[in-house]
């Protein structure tokens, strides 16, 4: 079992439940050393179109009020009540938005980490949604977008990398991992290894297990992109439960995710501080 974990949302992101008091009470009677939260921040309205707000981002993520007196409010009772018997970490997953620096850094300062989750990504014209069915000319720009996410230096961990194998269309048909993502795979890796930003085996996606060639697979994590990981020495990886409740930090997907890392040979960091 794992007994740390960065990747944890709370009911204020509208698809999950509890409160990030329930969940280091939770780990900590489970034998957890670390717990960080990371629910979907918000993004301000003013960020982009309204049909792509009220689209893509209102239904899955908190509000601004609810950030700053709610979540954080909750996660001091949980240091209050908890921390000293286990390490509490403040964060926040999150897109990346181009040219919102200052945003960004005004998180930080209420924050110890930021998760960057590229779930919607631009080519600079249309907004794609992740789970949508990236394709070869799109995956260049989820990529890219993670890429210079990075850069920046805001984020600790890059979670669900391959996030864009969910329904990818490759020209060999569909989730066929094509020398096209071996390509951008490859990309992004090196990126996470230059920019120190580890990258997550996710542990919400095991559910979803398709048929590929004849083989069954996980959507995501898919072993394809994880055995180009294990080829990079330098390459930091974690475990992420994606806990959307309380019993999913040490529930059968997570043990599914170790034995799946420990299969492909991989090895994982416990820790980002």
């Amino acid at each position: 079992m794992i007994k740390t974990n960065f990747h944890t949302h709370c009911v204020l992101c509208l698809h999950a439940s509890k409160m990030p008091v329930d969940y280091a009470k939770y780990a900590l009677e489970n034998g957890f050393t670390e717990i960080g939260f990371s629910d979907h921040g918000y993004i301000p309205r003013s960020f982009m179109s309204y049909d792509d707000y009220i689209k893509m981002y209102l239904p899955r993520q908190m509000t601004r009020f609810d950030f700053e007196n709610v979540y954080l409010s909750n996660i001091n009772l949980a240091q209050k009540l908890y921390g000293d018997k286990i390490k509490i970490y403040k964060g926040l997953e999150i897109e990346y938005l181009y040219g919102r620096d200052d945003f960004y850094l005004h998180l930080l300062s209420k924050l110890d980490y930021l998760n960057l989750g590229i779930h919607y990504y631009s080519d600079g014209k249309k907004l794609y949604n992740s789970y949508d069915g990236v394709t070869k000319d799109t995956l260049k720009y989820y990529v890219q977008t993670a890429i210079d996410g990075m850069k920046t230096g805001f984020f600790k961990i890059l979670v669900h990398p391959d996030l864009f194998m969910f329904n990818y269309q490759s020209e060999q048909g569909p989730l066929i991992f094509d020398e096209v993502c071996e390509k951008e795979c490859r990309r992004l890796i090196e990126a996470s290894i230059k920019y120190n930003v580890a990258l997550e085996i996710n542990c919400g996606g095991t559910q979803n297990i398709k048929d590929v060639n004849g083989k069954i697979e996980f959507v995501y994590p898919r072993s394809e992109f994880w055995n180009l990981v294990k080829e990079y020495k330098k390459a930091r990886v974690i475990i992420g439960a994606d806990a959307h409740s309380t019993n999913a930090l040490n529930g059968e997907n997570v043990e599914k995710i170790i034995q799946f890392s420990q299969k492909i040979g991989l090895e994982v960091i416990s820790s980002i501080f």
